[in-house]
């Protein structure tokens, strides 16, 4: 049988290193979805109140001949 090469008792061997078992990695929660920054909204106000249009003679609407 041949001789492993990490056998001690070989000249020139050495034995593999012990590397402890850390575990489970410690994952915290993923971060959520990075969302495109929002531009800064109107504030929703009622609409100013439209100026009332009183007909004028000559303007709007033509006078109407006498008969």
């Amino acid at each position: 049988m041949q001789g492993r090469i990490d056998d001690p008792s070989i000249p020139g061997g050495t034995p593999d290193p012990v590397i402890p078992n850390p575990g489970l990695p410690k994952v915290g929660d993923p971060p959520g979805p990075e969302l495109a920054p929002q531009p800064p909204q109107p504030e929703i106000t009622e609409p100013p109140r439209a100026p009332v249009e009183v007909p004028q003679p000559g303007i709007q609407r033509p006078e109407v001949p006498e008969r």
